[in-house]
């Protein structure tokens, strides 16, 4: 794929009727899926300066392409840039498959699979965090399908001069605390604060304190089948106890449930 593509306004908009869209209007773009497995970013679209001021729309293409020469599978970085009569217009990257996890519905998720995600995800994150890539506005872009986690919205993402670890610890403890809110808060918050153990490593992954966010999905599928007399493999295996939740806060509305039946590729 070439870096840099340079098309006339007809032929852009071309492109994008061509496609289908897949994210409405945010405060960053509008994105469309364009065909082989890509995705396009528009950045200059009109409806977008209803959240931001037309400065904040400006990018450079040094800005959009700084990690197009980085290669991980689980980080969704831009890899083309679009010019549209000399102005430029949108970006290209690889989609990510799945559902952002504050729309997928919790119960639908199988624990061991999600542990292997996560411990993928994770050598990610240390890969990146290695070549001194430290994340911005990351929390709500993470997703997943029942197999691999991908991270999205990256173009604010930018070099640091911090320390490798130091770098990692930010970026893996957006993450972490976005898993335990996505496991706990819908549905197990009630169980989960009644469990001394649970509770305080739930505290400390919502604080962003570096801990295993495995240990606390292993530990909290032990804890329900404890509860439940029943070894608990799909968190709604443990319906009755997400049924006792008094308040429920999370996911929004449409809410996806994970399918049982389809094999992934995992790395």
């Amino acid at each position: 794929m070439d870096k840099v593509l340079r098309l006339t306004k007809n032929e852009f908009n071309k492109l994008i009727y061509g496609g289908k869209i897949i994210k409405s209007p945010s405060s960053t773009s509008v994105v469309y899926e364009i065909g082989n497995g890509l995705i396009l970013k528009d950045l200059k679209d009109e409806s977008i300066k209803e959240y931001v001021s037309e400065e904040d729309m400006n990018y450079s293409e040094e800005q959009l392409l700084k990690f197009s020469d980085i290669n991980s599978k689980l980080y969704y970085f831009i890899k083309g840039v679009i010019y549209v009569d000399n102005e430029l217009e949108a970006g290209i990257m690889k989609k990510c498959e799945g559902h952002l996890l504050t729309m997928i519905d919790p119960l639908s998720v199988n624990i061991t699979l999600l542990t292997k995600a996560v411990d993928r995800f994770n050598k990610a994150t240390i890969d990146i965090s290695k070549k001194h890539i430290k994340g911005f506005d990351m929390k709500y872009n993470f997703m997943y399908d029942g197999y691999n986690f991908g991270a999205i919205d990256t173009n604010e993402y930018d070099f640091s001069n911090l320390s490798e670890d130091e770098i990692y610890k930010s970026n893996i403890g957006y993450f972490n605390s976005e898993i335990a809110e996505f496991l706990v808060d819908f549905y197990f918050k009630k169980f989960v604060n009644q469990t001394k153990e649970l509770n305080d490593m739930y505290n400390s992954l919502i604080g962003l304190e570096l801990i295993n966010v495995n240990e606390f999905i292993i530990l909290l599928g032990k804890k329900l089948s404890e509860y439940c007399d029943k070894k608990v493999i799909y968190l709604e295996d443990a319906k009755m106890i997400a049924e006792e939740n008094e308040n429920l806060v999370y996911p929004l509305c449409p809410i996806y449930r994970l399918r049982k039946d389809r094999k992934k590729q995992t790395f």
